[in-house]
Order: C-alpha cells, then structure tokens, then sequence
C-alpha cells in the first residue's frame, strides 16, 4: 500500500528516497480546512500546521476589514468554519470532537459573538468589533518593533552586511 505524503502547494518537501508507486500525494489546501480532516490530524497528533494565522487576519479599522472580508481572508475563514462543521459532524471524526469544539466557537463565534468570522462578516457587536482592532494593532506593532529593532538591528551588526552595505542599500 503507497504511503501517504500530505502535500501544500506553496511548501517545499525534501526528497524522501521513494519511488513514485510508493508514494500517493494529497494536497492538503489550508484554505479549504483540509488540515482539519480527521485522517490529518491522526498523523499531526491533534497539533496544527504553524500558519501566521493573526498577521493574515491583523485588521486595523473598518476599510481594512472590509477590504479583507471580500477577499482571501473572508473565504478561509468561512471554508474553515464549514470544514469544522463537517468534520465534527463525521463519524470518523469522533475522537476529534473535542478538538473541533473550541475551534468551531474561535472561528465562528456565533455563541459568543467573537469569533473571527463573526467579525469578518460584521456580525460582531461593534465593541468586539473596536476591540480587535486594537489588538490587530498591537500586534502589528510588537511584531514591528522585533523586526526592526531587534533582527534589523542584529542583522545590519554583522560585519558581511557592513561591508556590502558600506555605501547604500541598494
């Protein structure tokens, strides 16, 4: 029986030294919720795939949500949330449910109105709503602030750099 290699279009694999009939590739597409297939996480042990989940979602006010809520981040969020949906309503998904629970509630939000689909479709009471700004922002910023100041500040020390970059960046 071939194995099984879970695949994501944009990722690179190393080579694994298996023929082609040894090996049955299947595309895992993060933006359908294919990581939450039950047959998926039996292999990742309930762990999940390190996307930058808050930087794609990070909103800083309503023209920006709107812009992010007709576009990709709107349809992963709401193909994530259906395939949370069908996936705890699978029998094969039975050990899995208490993993999909919270998850369901995170992304969806219908129970506790915070959710972030619930804030992509501006189904959130407006506080929530003015409350995930602020925190989209301050993460921008902590994230800013180690990019710049320390990695930058790190990377432009290094004497290679110094040397390259004497005179200008490019």
């Amino acid at each position: 029986m071939p194995k099984i290699l879970y695949v994501f279009g944009y990722s690179v694999w190393l080579e694994l030294g298996y023929s082609e009939s040894e090996v049955t590739q299947k595309t895992v597409t993060l933006v359908n919720g294919d990581n939450f297939d039950p047959s998926f996480l039996k292999i990742l042990c309930y762990t999940i795939l390190p996307i930058h989940l808050f930087a794609l979602m990070r909103v800083c006010n309503k023209q920006e949500l709107a812009a992010k809520a007709s576009g990709l981040q709107g349809m992963f969020l709401a193909n994530r949330q259906a395939a949370f949906q069908r996936y705890i309503a699978d029998p094969a998904a039975g050990e899995y449910k208490d993993f999909y629970k919270p998850r369901i509630a995170a992304n969806g939000g219908e129970e506790t109105f915070g959710g972030l689909l619930e804030i992509f479709t501006c189904k959130a009471p407006a506080d929530v709503q003015a409350g995930y700004f602020v925190q989209s922002q301050a993460h921008f910023d902590a994230v800013r602030s180690a990019l710049f100041e320390v990695y930058w500040g790190a990377w432009a020390a290094r004497e290679s750099w110094k040397k390259v970059y004497a005179e200008t960046l490019h």
